[in-house]
């Protein structure tokens, strides 16, 4: 998302423009040197760009099944799929790539920061254990993996890359593995890493990236924690790496903020930095309602406008229940939380998939269930407004609730979402319009990537 605001204003004489500052009297001391503009905001970029076109790119993991006998040159294990954003929307991207011992395929954020996003490679290392590797250019055909970190044990096979942006404001992306910062350098290098949680507690959840909260030029992290008891901590960056820690995160009224399921970063009102915004279930029923939780970003972040969700359709709870069997039971998915701007107005929109918790009619055991409903908190003036349901057509709910924003592929302004059927296998790019979401494209593995076995692995990165 490119917002060009500040652009217009001046272009245009608006507020702060030269045109509109009055004339010093006559005789007047000179007006002391305006302050230095604060620094870039140190957050990795929204959306995954590999070749810096500023369209949204995308890439996926691939079960290619087993390696055709005496074929020496096939390694084992996923293959990951890059597609790039252009006028009609993704489209395949150099060859496949795989490496070997490889564990993972992440976005890395911006590392080397010449403006085009870099991949993170979680793989076995020589020792037996795991190692980070940062690919810089990974838009060639064969991109090779930078020098790599050595990850302590606390990194498991199972860990989640994500880019952290720049925690401790030396001009090089840094990268979360699991509950470990790895901190990126010259050459796309990285190292070295550092456990947030040298205590191991086991109810502590993986730290999330949220970008520069406090608007310091340092990227700040999130963590969550499993125990709905715990507050919510985070860890301001800071030039000084040793000094990185955890501390609570109280809300507006001085009390901490309790844990919670997920959060995303977003700039929901007009005027105002990026924030987060956390979603609370209220209760254990399947319809209790959600409510988001916004955080207004600042030296000092503050509490926001709260906005409650219905946690299912709005007919769905309302419907008596049959005369035999069990009630339909909906659920929604706040982990599922994503953030984008949807209507291309400049400010980001809250998206919850609701989805049926029983087997939809016709499908066997085991099916993951379909997803029903999305429903959108706009951004507005004044932050995230009262949420509508735009109309679902029936491809898009029979794939999974796992959806995913992307962000701009076809340069229309507007960020699109994602939904992966594994069961298909397919992919749906899909968007807001006037009459409700629209599927823009159908995606499916290219030739080589079809046969028995093959398919999506849902690892989806850009999103």
């Amino acid at each position: 998302m490119r917002l060009l605001l500040p652009a217009l204003l001046l272009a245009c004489g608006g507020p702060g423009s030269p045109a509109e500052a009055p004339a010093p009297p006559a005789g007047a001391a000179p007006a002391a040197p305006a302050a230095p503009a604060p620094p870039p905001l140190a957050s990795p970029p929204p959306t995954l760009d590999l070749d810096g076109d500023q369209r949204a790119d995308w890439l996926v993991a691939v079960e290619a099944g087993a390696c055709p006998p005496g074929d020496a040159a096939c390694l084992p294990g996923p293959a990951w799929l890059r597609y790039h954003g252009g006028p009609a929307g993704l489209a395949p991207h150099g060859p496949p790539l795989r490496f070997p011992g490889a564990r993972a395929l992440g976005d890395a954020g911006d590392i080397d920061a010449d403006g085009r996003s870099d991949l993170a490679l979680l793989r076995e290392g020589p020792d037996g254990g795991l190692e980070l590797a940062a690919l810089c250019g990974a838009a060639a055909p064969a991109p090779t993996p930078g020098p790599a970190a050595a990850l302590p044990a606390a990194v498991d096979a199972r860990a989640r890359v994500l880019p952290a942006g720049d925690v401790d404001g030396d001009g090089f992306g840094d990268l979360l593995a699991g509950r470990v910062l790895v901190f990126g350098g010259p050459a796309c290098a990285l190292g070295p890493a550092l456990d947030l949680e040298p205590t191991g507690d086991a109810r502590a959840a993986a730290p999330a990236p949220v970008g520069d909260l406090d608007a310091d030029g340092h990227a700040d992290l999130l963590l969550p924690s499993a125990d709905p008891s715990l507050p919510i901590r985070w860890v301001r960056g800071g030039p000084a790496r040793a000094a990185l820690a955890a501390a609570p995160w109280a809300g507006a009224d001085g009390a901490p903020l309790l844990a919670h399921p997920g959060a995303r970063r977003g700039r929901f009102a007009a005027g105002q930095p990026a924030g987060l915004v956390l979603a609370f279930p209220t209760g254990d029923s399947a319809c209790s309602p959600v409510e988001l939780h916004t955080l207004r970003g600042g030296p000092g972040p503050v509490a926001g406008p709260t906005v409650v969700l219905a946690a299912h359709p709005p007919e769905a709870c309302a419907a008596p229940a049959p005369a035999s069997g069990p009630a339909p039971a909906f659920l929604a998915f706040p982990v599922f939380l994503a953030v984008g701007d949807l209507d291309g107005d400049g400010l980001d929109d809250a998206i919850l998939p609701v989805a049926r918790a029983t087997e939809p009619a016709g499908e066997g055991p085991g099916r993951h269930p379909a997803a029903l409903a999305l429903a959108r908190a706009p951004g507005g003036p004044a932050g995230l407004g009262a949420p509508d349901w735009p109309d679902v057509p029936a491809a898009i709910r029979a794939a999974l609730p796992a959806v995913r924003v992307i962000g701009d592929t076809d340069g229309d302004g507007k960020a699109e979402l994602l939904a992966v059927d594994r069961d298909g296998p397919r992919v749906l790019r899909f968007g807001l319009g006037p009459a409700g979401f629209t599927v823009l494209q159908t995606l499916a593995p290219p030739p080589g990537f079809d046969a028995p076995g093959a398919r999506f692995a849902g690892a989806t990165v850009g999103g």
